[in-house]
């Protein structure tokens, strides 16, 4: 295991599982994973995004509870990539507020983070 003084890999939590008009549920989910998912890892913008769910999200929106299904991706880039990688995330999710936090990658195998590394940098 490789310790990351610097932190320069992320983690990216992207949920997407509302429908057309802001109505929840997974139909338009598939829609926009396919959307999103290829086009990011084409452009060098993440190595790997792995799915994860169908999962149940609780949060407060517009006032009310909800209590929704969704499916987390799990999203492996660089530092210098978040932005660009954001931007292009809001520009094809479906949600309104979408939920992208970045989470640092602060130990991992040598060779996954080395990967991740060249398959994000090679693309710029």
């Amino acid at each position: 295991m490789r310790r990351l003084p610097d932190a320069d890999r992320v983690g990216l939590s992207c949920n997407g599982a509302r429908g057309a008009a802001g109505r929840p549920g997974l139909a338009r989910t598939g829609d926009y994973i396919a959307d999103s998912v290829l086009p990011v890892v084409e452009a060098g913008l993440a190595a790997c995004v792995s799915r994860v769910g169908p999962i149940n999200s609780t949060y407060r929106w517009q006032g009310a509870i909800q209590d929704e299904p969704e499916v987390l991706l799990v999203i492996k880039t660089v530092i210098p990539r978040y932005s660009e990688l954001e931007m292009r995330l809001k520009s094809l999710h479906p949600y309104e507020v979408p939920e992208i936090i970045a989470l640092p990658i602060v130990a991992g195998s040598r060779s996954y983070l080395k990967w991740i590394e060249e398959e994000t940098t090679s693309k710029q």
